[in-house]
């Protein structure tokens, strides 16, 4: 590691922020159940950008929360998934302010409901996935839509039962979830006009749905996603969330599309 890093690292990095809003962080991080990598990614709105990216053991699920504003972190950090959740252990489902120390490799929160330390894995040059997915997209054909999470979260959770494999038909008008259950076919057809909905030509693309229900559970009282889908191509759900001590948090989820 460069003498800047290690000087760096060595500097405690503290964040006072509401604990509901960091055990939602991390829940979402968590999704992938994998290990969590910490990303500083430089300045955004004049203040820094950090993001926490977590890419699931079967590299078929990809999930980024960035905060803005909320972390002053200057080097990167992976945290195993172990202690990540041993962190949700602790952080409550509360408004209380609780104190985030990042002390080189070492994590603490400080709240009154008690303290939790883990150590962590300092990350010489951490490189995060999810803004070449993004870039992917500039190019070839794809959908765009913007719908009520709650509302698709209703049309992809009976698409998790058995395998949660579910092929869609994009089409001018509107698209198709079709899925194969037990021998019986689940179909359902959403209509154009029930969304703000753009595509660039019809196309057939299958995802496996559980991480992204898992992920629509988690953010289904924040109104609107955007869903990015295209031939070949992952499914993006993007999601602002309601935060206090943040600028800005978006949260991700990149799905890969299945292999036929």
């Amino acid at each position: 590691m460069a003498q800047g890093q290690v000087n760096q690292a060595e500097t405690p990095v503290q964040t006072l922020v509401e604990a509901w809003e960091l055990k939602r962080l991390f829940k979402i991080a968590s999704i992938a159940d994998a290990d969590v990598v910490v990303i500083p990614l430089g300045t955004k709105y004049g203040v820094k950008l950090v993001r926490f990216e977590a890419l699931s053991r079967d590299r078929i699920a990809l999930v980024a929360v960035d905060t803005v504003g909320l972390f002053k972190l200057n080097y990167g950090v992976m945290i195993g998934i172990e202690d990540v959740k041993k962190l949700l252990k602790v952080i409550p489902w509360s408004r209380m302010l609780v104190r985030v120390v990042f002390n080189g490799a070492r994590i603490q929160v400080h709240s009154m409901d008690g303290d939790a330390s883990i150590n962590a894995t300092i990350v010489e040059k951490p490189e995060d996935i999810m803004d070449g997915v993004l870039e992917n997209f500039k190019k070839g054909v794809k959908a765009v839509m913007k719908v009520d999470a709650y509302r698709l979260l209703s049309w992809f959770k009976p698409f998790t039962i058995g395998d949660a494999r579910a092929h869609f038909d994009i089409r001018n008008t509107g698209f198709t979830i079709t899925a194969l259950n037990e021998d019986a076919v689940m179909r359902l057809e959403v209509s154009s006009a029930l969304l703000d909905y753009n595509v660039d030509a019809e196309f057939g693309v299958g995802y496996y749905l559980g991480y992204a229900t898992s992920f629509l559970e988690e953010v289904k009282r924040n109104g609107n996603v955007t869903v990015m889908l295209g031939s070949d191509k992952p499914m993006v759900i993007e999601a602002t969330l309601e935060s206090k001590a943040s600028v800005e948090t978006i949260a991700r989820i990149a799905q890969a599309p299945m292999v036929d």
